[in-house]
């Protein structure tokens, strides 16, 4: 596919890291508490973590799942993954949480994109049918396997485009009911079911994937 100027199709293990772990120094003391996400946390129709809990680090430190502020997690069992279950991972105790084991995780690279940019791309309902066709195991334990990430490509903005072009990209239009300098995208391009994330909002999402960086300019030197 042809994308508009300055876009590059990559792919996500190149602007993403899967499943990281938490360095030692990101350990809190083993009485501190917390975040804690199982599967029944998420809201699937939402995409947020709507209800957390506190567990003592002691408690998570092994056998779950790190993740820390602004990572993205995304379930990989049935029917989880299937019903949209996605979450930005915000507002966790001392910045960092543990989850259900059926959770992956993508920490997108800063520089290059934000959370919000790979959260809506990987709960659209293309991607979900992708991944599910992906699936191992059998009946009800079917799981989304980290090698399918190996096969994932998705657009990033690489180099400056004109504010105007990704407004028009964006789908943005004036709200009905909001002033003229205030505008809504109601249906960002390939990033699934509409929304009333704000233009602001948007391009707060893609102004990291302009090249001023060295990392977003090895990747278009690369591609």
């Amino acid at each position: 596919m042809k994308w508009p100027q300055g876009w590059r199709e990559v792919s996500i293990l190149d602007v993403c890291q899967l499943n990281p772990s938490l360095t030692r120094n990101e350990w809190p003391s083993d009485d501190a508490l917390v975040s804690f996400v199982p599967m029944s946390a998420v809201d699937e129709n939402r995409g947020v973590i709507a209800y957390p809990e506190e567990r003592p680090f002691s408690e998570v430190k092994k056998g779950y799942t790190p993740f820390r502020t602004g990572d993205v997690l995304f379930a990989k069992v049935t029917p989880c993954m299937e019903n949209g279950k996605v979450a930005i991972a915000e507002g966790l105790r001392s910045g960092i949480g543990f989850g259900s084991t059926e959770f992956h995780v993508l920490r997108p690279n800063p520089e290059l994109l934000t959370p919000e940019y790979v959260f809506y791309f990987v709960r659209q309902p293309w991607f979900r049918l992708q991944a599910a066709s992906a699936f191992v195991g059998t009946g009800g334990l079917q799981r989304v396997p980290p090698g399918f990430f190996k096969r994932v490509r998705l657009p990033i903005l690489i180099i400056g485009v004109p504010l105007l072009l990704l407004f028009l990209m964006s789908g943005c239009r004036p709200c009905p009911n909001s002033s003229a300098s205030s505008r809504c995208c109601t249906q960002p391009p390939r990033f699934g079911k509409p929304s009333s994330v704000s233009c602001r909002a948007l391009m707060r999402s893609f102004r990291p994937s302009i090249a001023r960086s060295s990392a977003a300019t090895s990747l278009a030197k690369a591609c």
